[in-house]
Parts: structure tokens; C-alpha cells; sequence
């Protein structure tokens, strides 16, 4: 049978552990971090959601923007020809057309729009309508180019969600010719 010394007895003892008032020291540290932490997280996921609703508008515009740089000028100024730029659309959150809904077409103002004009999908959060508007004749800051040379399109772009907020985005359109 082996015996144990004395000296293995004391190494044993003579061990340190934390104390009650380091453990309630540190476990203060990590929960006023944690409060901290947890204070900026509503700053952040605000700033979050305005970001995605600033790209959504920017998906948009560019959308729109598009169309109107693919449409020829004379029909752009024609306000009979150009339907499919002033009716209308409806886009997802993510600036995605959707489904015209029946009946959106002939809204007169985005403002306007009630929730039997959204889409079928218009369950899902973050819907907006847009559409433009095309002013024709507009004087330009160079005297030498003729008025009719121009036209200023409005797209006005709206958020479902937050009623009576409709943002416009005003360009400048050439006519290059086409």
C-alpha cells in the first residue's frame, strides 16, 4: 500500500479558486457590456430598415428610369402612347415587379391608393406603387437647345405601408433622335 506524504496534501489544499466577490465582480463586467450591446441594437436594426427602403426605391427608379430611356421620344411625350409608363405598378420589397392589380391603372394619385388596388401578394410587407409622369416642352438652361427637345419625367414612388408618403424623383430626358 502506498502512502501519501504530507507535501502532496498541502499542494492540494493549498490550491486558490475565485472568490465569491471576483465571480460577482466579472459577471457585473459582462452583463453592463451586455446591456450595452443590447442598447445599440434597435439603432441598428433601424438603420437597417431604412436602408433597405432606400434600395428599394433605388431598385425602382432605376426600373422606371429604364423604361423610360427605352421608350422613343415622341412616344414618351404623347401622353395617349405612353401607358405603361404612367399607369400604375406595383413592386416587392426588394424592388421587383409585381402583378398589376385590376382597377390600379386608374388611380389618380398614389395617395389614393386603397388595398383593393395592391396585387394578390400585397400580404407581404414592404409593397410599393410607382409610376411617371412625363412633362413635355420644358425649358432647358441652354438657349440655343429648342424646348421640344426635352421633357421632364417625374417617377413617383410610394410605400404602402406608410400611407401619404409618396416620394418624386424628377429627370431630365433628350431627345437623341430615337
Amino acid at each position: 500500500m502506498q502512502r501519501f506524504s504530507h507535501s502532496k496534501f498541502s499542494r492540494l489544499s493549498t490550491r486558490r479558486a475565485f472568490s465569491l466577490v471576483e465571480v460577482t465582480l466579472a459577471l457585473g463586467i459582462c452583463a453592463f457590456a451586455l446591456i450595452s450591446v443590447m442598447g445599440v441594437l434597435p439603432v441598428g436594426l433601424d438603420a437597417f430598415q431604412r436602408s433597405k427602403v432606400r434600395t428599394a426605391y433605388a431598385q425602382i427608379l432605376q426600373t422606371k428610369l429604364h423604361q423610360v430611356n427605352q421608350t422613343p421620344f415622341s412616344v414618351l411625350v404623347d401622353s395617349s402612347a405612353n401607358q405603361s409608363l404612367t399607369q400604375c405598378q406595383f413592386y416587392d420589397e426588394e424592388g421587383l415587379s409585381l402583378p398589376i392589380a385590376s382597377g390600379s391603372a386608374a388611380v389618380a394619385s398614389l395617395a389614393d391608393l386603397t388595398p383593393g388596388d395592391y396585387p394578390s401578394t400585397a400580404s407581404r410587407t414592404g409593397i410599393y406603387a410607382a409610376r411617371a409622369k412625363v412633362t413635355s416642352g420644358v425649358p432647358l438652361p441652354t438657349p440655343s437647345t429648342p424646348i421640344e427637345s426635352a421633357a421632364v419625367v417625374v417617377v413617383e414612388i410610394a410605400r404602402l405601408g406608410a400611407p401619404g408618403e409618396v416620394r418624386r424623383f424628377p429627370a431630365h430626358v433628350a431627345n437623341l433622335g430615337k
